[in-house]
């Protein structure tokens, strides 16, 4: 077996989450830690360059024993950050065919979030403001709303998610999927069935960790508005009502504005 060439003596299975934001990864990867199923996390998100190909194994080795309990090893992984792995370990080892050759037992889990605009409008409150995890009881930072800032991270989201489903189907990867709405709408049961699948067992009680699911009034407002204003597309009002931003907007997308300085 290629995972051999790992010497990962001390992993017995892994798995990894494939994820885009605001999919939930961060309480799911809180879970799986509480439940005794390694230390998932964004472990791969930067990549470094290696002269010799061999370092490159080197380094994905200790990435993996520091990070790994119990002889279970998780990450999760958004598309483009798999792509530089792969990239970096393919001209390490020859036949590398995805991160599944180097790890024993290796499982994929996809996380997929089914309301693309409320998925936007979640991402856009988190980067205006900069809150990413918010604990219970915490008061939320509140910021403006933005029609095209919400569009385009809605594009983003939507073309991640085709690129996963992408590479799943040309690799002839049967992800174990985790569906954003079903798993906080009945977290015990979708909890119990993820780490089951994953061989764990839930010795402990199965309640939720104390990381709040980042839904309020400001985001139900943002996803309201976004929806009427999407609505009003090709309006005039509309346009003179965004102003300079839409303009933009539709010159960088019909008239490849992507091609000027």
């Amino acid at each position: 077996m290629i995972y051999k060439e790992t010497n990962l003596s001390t992993i017995d299975r892994a798995y990894t989450i494939a994820f885009s934001l605001r999919s939930g990864s961060n309480q799911i990867c809180r879970l799986l830690t509480k439940y005794g199923l390694g230390k998932p996390d964004e472990l791969f998100q930067t990549v470094p360059d290696f002269d010799d190909g061999r370092a490159g194994i080197s380094w994905f080795r200790d990435v993996v024993s520091r990070n790994q309990s119990g002889g279970v090893f998780g990450s999760k992984m958004a598309h483009d950050h798999r792509a530089r792995l792969d990239e970096v370990l393919r001209a390490a080892v020859s036949g590398y065919g995805g991160v599944g050759d180097l790890l024993p037992n290796h499982k994929w889990v996809w996380l997929i979030r089914r309301d693309k605009v409320a998925q936007a409008v979640s991402l856009h409150i988190a980067v205006e403001t900069g809150c990413w995890r918010e604990e219970k009881g915490h008061k939320r930072r509140v910021c403006d709303y933005d029609y095209i800032s919400i569009l385009s991270k809605m594009m983003i989201l939507s073309a991640n998610d085709i690129a996963w489903e992408t590479y799943f189907n040309k690799n002839n990867i049967d992800p174990y999927q985790v569906y954003y709405e079903d798993f906080f709408s009945d977290s015990q049961g979708e909890t119990e069935k993820l780490i089951d699948h994953l061989g764990g067992t839930m010795a402990v009680s199965p309640d939720m960790p104390d990381l709040a699911i980042q839904r309020d009034e400001q985001n139900q407002w943002f996803y309201e508005r976004f929806l009427q204003d999407l609505a009003r597309v090709g309006e005039e009002s509309f346009s003179r009502d965004l102003g300079v931003p839409y303009a933009q907007w539709n010159k960088f997308f019909f008239e490849r504005g992507w091609t000027r300085a």
